[in-house]
């Protein structure tokens, strides 16, 4: 978190430790206050130059004369005239750090910092106008700091459940996604890490108390400590918003195999469909020019001058793509299982490819001698159902001088990839437990039907 700008809010009876001592805190609710103290110009030392005070700045220290200055636009004008007066190189970077207790500086340097929640009593400590339970503890860290809230883990499954599924679905929905929030949490913590599982989507998604809801809380105490087991090992109760009426099987995602991360039917998945926030996370169409396409490819690390076509060569049988065929220059690519989402950006591995069939046109690259420019569409290619290939014509051949035609290749007006779902496709999907709790199904059933051969035991 950047480290300018924090403000955290402390309740009557919260405590304040400062680079490992106790500060004493007024009466009341107190403010501490995080920021930046200014922007600092250095200049190199191995090319000292004689400055004086500039708008009552100081200027020394062992690397080379320093100016301070209250904001970044203003220590880059100096730098510009001093740059061009002396020719030296300059730096400018963040200096220093206020640490302020109700406006009152009690610190110009970046230290640890503990917010500890009052005791005996239901109040929050409220850092950048988020509110959070237990301890935040907030370490230096480059130009921020590392905020880490320390609670129990039912608490923190409070807000992670409210803010990973709506809070009015189904109660047994709502217990099916604790456990396997309260699971998937207990399978990260590493003994030796800094923190034990991060706040975005990456881990679980963790809001603090703005996500909390009645129904979530109640939904997490109803299963309190209940885990999901396999051969009695804490399960990777990994789980997606929508898996598109199936979900996929582990080594089809990830490569490595799971017993219980099996490919299930998902049939109540299209009940997004009547939701009409949700809509596109069971059926999404992308539609994307030739060019649109190879600039995202290129963009996301893929080394290709041209695009000529793309296929799915290989799929898991219900089909999910499990291999992408995408062709072109300096050479054909073949992307496998969930790479294929981040290389076409697509929400999931189920999809259709196809072309647009109307205004498909010919383009040519003009060559020695040669008319280039475009030429009129041939019969379109479109309407494959999992494959695009633009047509070439004709091959390259040369010419009496030994100059090359460039190749003539059939371009669509737009590849239209069109699927279902959302996510990796692997574990519970979120809309199917909707589903199933409607449909009457408890949240034991919904957990043993996505993750197969499981059990549900007493953690602890």
């Amino acid at each position: 978190m950047p480290g300018d700008n924090l403000k955290a809010v402390l309740p009557e009876g919260a405590g304040l430790v400062v680079d490992g001592r106790e500060t004493a805190l007024p009466a009341g609710e107190a403010t501490v206050s995080i920021g930046a103290a200014g922007w600092r110009l250095t200049v190199p030392h191995q090319d000292p130059t004689p400055l004086q005070a500039i708008a009552g700045n100081s200027w020394g220290g062992d690397s080379g004369p320093t100016g301070l200055f209250d904001s970044r636009p203003s220590a880059e004008r100096v730098r510009r005239i001093l740059r061009a007066e002396f020719g030296t190189l300059l730096g400018v970077s963040r200096a220093g750090w206020n640490i302020s207790l109700n406006s009152a500086v009690i610190r110009t340097d970046p230290v640890p910092l503990e917010f500890i929640a009052a005791q005996g009593v239901d109040s929050t400590i409220s850092l950048t106008g988020r509110r959070y339970r237990g301890d935040l503890r907030l370490e230096p860290d480059g130009a921020g700091y590392m905020v880490t809230n320390v609670l129990p883990l039912e608490e923190y499954l409070y807000s992670v459940v409210g803010a990973e599924m709506p809070s009015g679905w189904e109660p047994e929905a709502l217990k099916a996604q604790a456990v396997a929030a309260r699971t998937y949490a207990l399978r990260q913590v590493d003994p030796d890490a800094d923190f034990d599982i991060c706040d975005s989507t990456a881990c679980q998604a963790y809001r603090g108390i703005e996500s909390e809801t009645p129904s979530v809380r109640e939904a997490v105490e109803a299963t309190r400590g209940i885990i999901a087991t396999y051969e009695g090992t804490p399960i990777d109760a990994v789980y997606s918003a929508n898996m598109g009426g199936q979900t996929a099987a582990s080594e089809d995602v990830w490569s490595n195999f799971v017993p219980y991360l099996r490919s299930v039917a998902s049939p109540f998945d299209n009940l997004a469909l009547d939701s009409g926030w949700a809509a596109d996370d069971y059926e999404w169409v992308l539609a994307l020019t030739p060019s649109q396409l190879l600039a995202d490819l290129r963009h996301r690390g893929y080394e290709l001058s041209s695009l000529e076509g793309l296929s799915v060569v290989a799929d898991d049988g219900r089909g999910r793509a499990t291999a992408l065929e995408i062709r072109g220059s300096p050479g054909d690519l073949t992307i496998y299982r969930d790479e294929i989402r981040y290389a076409l950006g697509v929400k999931s591995t189920i999809f259709n490819v196809a072309t647009l069939d109307e205004s498909l046109e010919r383009m040519v690259v003009n060559f020695p001698g040669g008319d280039g420019g475009q030429l009129a569409a041939r019969t379109p290619a479109g309407g494959y159902r999992r494959s695009i290939s633009f047509d070439e014509a004709p091959a390259p051949y040369r010419l009496s001088n030994g100059s090359v035609f460039s190749r003539e290749i059939m371009v669509p007006a737009k590849i239209i990839i069109s699927g279902r779902g959302v996510g990796h496709g692997v574990g519970m999907s979120q809309w199917g437990a909707q589903g199933m709790a409607l449909a009457g199904q408890g949240y034991e059933a919904i957990l043993k039907h996505y993750f197969t051969g499981i059990e549900l035991t007493q953690a602890g």
